[in-house]
C-alpha cells in the first residue's frame, strides 16, 4: 500500500523541535530577573526594598512555573506524536484535498480531507506538519493524500499532522 505514496513529512523522522524550547529561555530570564532583584534589593530606597523582594519572589515563582509548563508540554506533545506513529494509534484519513483556505498573508492554512478539517500555521512550533503552500508546502486543492494525525492537547494545529503522504 505504501508503494503508491510518497512521504512528504514524518514527525518521527524530524527530530525534537528544539526551537520550541526558546520559550523556556523566557522563563529563565524571568527567574534571572527575580534573582537579580534579591541580590541587589539593598541598593533600592528603603521604602522599595519590600516591594522589590515581593516582586523578586513573584518573578521567581512565575518564571519557574512558566519554564516547567512550556518544557513539559513540548516534551509531552513530541512524545505523544512519536508514540502514536510507532504504535499505529494515530488516526488515518485519505482522499482528495478540498476547501483549501490560505489566511494571514500565507502564514496559515486550512483544508479538508474526507470530512476531517486540518488547520496549521507557519508560526506554530507544532511537532506536526505546518508548511503552508506559500512557504514550500505541498497541500493544494485536488491532490490525493493520506494523513496520519492526532489531537494533541495544547497544540494549536488541529489536528496535528504526524505523517503526510501524497499519491504518486
Amino acid at each position: 500500500m505504501t508503494e503508491n505514496y510518497q512521504d512528504i513529512f514524518d514527525a518521527s523522522q524530524q527530530g525534537f523541535p528544539w526551537t520550541g524550547l526558546l520559550w523556556s529561555l523566557v522563563g529563565l530570564s524571568i527567574i534571572s530577573t527575580g534573582l537579580y532583584w534579591v541580590k541587589y534589593r539593598e541598593k533600592l530606597p528603603v521604602l522599595w526594598r519590600e516591594v522589590g523582594l515581593l516582586g523578586a519572589g513573584a518573578s521567581i515563582i512565575f518564571g519557574t512555573c512558566f519554564t516547567v509548563v512550556v518544557t513539559t508540554s513540548l516534551l509531552s506533545a513530541h512524545s505523544q506524536a512519536i508514540d502514536a506513529l510507532q504504535t499505529g494509534t494515530a488516526s488515518v484519513t485519505e482522499g482528495q484535498v478540498i476547501s483549501v483556505i490560505t489566511m494571514a498573508g500565507g502564514k496559515a492554512q486550512s483544508f479538508t480531507v474526507s470530512g476531517v478539517r486540518f488547520t496549521y500555521s507557519e508560526y506554530s512550533e507544532s511537532v506536526g506538519y505546518h508548511h503552508t503552500t506559500t512557504h514550500g508546502g505541498v497541500i493544494n486543492e485536488g491532490i490525493y493524500v493520506r494523513i496520519h494525525y492526532m489531537y494533541i492537547e495544547g497544540d494549536p494545529s488541529e489536528p496535528a499532522i504526524l505523517k503526510l503522504e501524497t499519491k504518486k
